[in-house]
């Protein structure tokens, strides 16, 4: 199942190109929602727009702003930077165990420091030969501090997950609800469950307990009037002695099969 060749359309998404006139379901999540090893038509995504499709009686298309790696901080800037334009009637939030990993990797990261670098300065300015000079300089210092900082920092992931999700996690899934109301569009969030959550034919090592996020996000949905699905419970019945039904290998990142996608749907 691994292996299949992933198309983007001409605004740099996944899937095809976006169809004026047709009401939208937008995507966010990580490499899940963007579904390498199976065929677009057959992830979750796609199934449930035939779905929504079907239900409500009227023709949907889904746009995927999701992409390997990302984690609620780095799709909050993508949300509202990439499409602007784009009303969507849904927003479709994936949470995944590695994303407080991610954020904080990514409120670290070099590409952070040349973002926030770059936006402290009108675009005339580092249009400029001294502009760039000055970018360059400031851009690096920042890596350089980040780097420094995430270096003697990394337990904090293990340590203190709370802290991640209130510094960063949660004010992300904020600014993205309040991005798609603004939008005019409902908000949804949902987790897919850690492959390692389960005892499988693939693990060196017994099932890992569940992580902290998900108490986490049931709490701050609860607050904040969102829908929140776990899957946990319905992959853990869903599931056999053997993971691959629902879970392509370890080394293929447990990404979803045809079938875990038809149940995330």
């Amino acid at each position: 199942e691994y292996g299949i060749k992933v198309r983007t359309n001409s605004h740099g998404t996944f899937g095809p190109e976006i169809e004026k006139d047709i009401p939208i379901i937008l995507q966010l999540g990580d490499s899940y929602t963007a579904g390498p090893g199976i065929p677009y038509e057959k992830n979750y995504p796609f199934l449930l727009q035939e779905k929504i499709t079907a239900k409500n009686q009227k023709k949907y298309q889904t746009v995927i702003l999701g992409m390997g790696g990302s984690s609620p901080l780095q799709q909050k800037y993508i949300f509202e930077r990439k499409l602007p334009e784009l009303k969507p009637e849904y927003v479709i939030y994936e949470l995944y165990a590695n994303d407080p990993r991610d954020d904080y990797s990514f409120n670290y990261s070099n590409y952070m420091a040349k973002m926030t670098t770059y936006e402290q300065f009108p675009k005339w300015f580092l249009n400029t030969a001294i502009g760039d000079r000055v970018y360059t300089l400031l851009s690096d210092a920042a890596s350089k501090k980040n780097e420094e900082i995430y270096n003697s920092t990394t337990d904090t992931v293990e340590n203190d997950p709370a802290k991640i999700w209130n510094e960063l996690t949660r004010p992300s899934l904020e600014a993205i609800k309040q991005e798609a109301e603004r939008r005019g569009a409902q908000f949804y969030l949902f987790n897919i469950p850690l492959g390692w959550e389960f005892d499988n034919e693939y693990a060196t090592k017994s099932a890992e307990p569940r992580l902290k996020q998900n108490e986490f996000a049931l709490e701050w949905s609860k607050e904040h009037n969102v829908p929140f699905v776990d899957l946990y419970e319905t992959f853990l019945a869903s599931n056999s002695a053997q993971l691959n039904e629902l879970y392509l290998d370890g080394d293929h990142g447990f990404h979803l099969t045809e079938k875990g996608a038809e149940i995330a749907a």
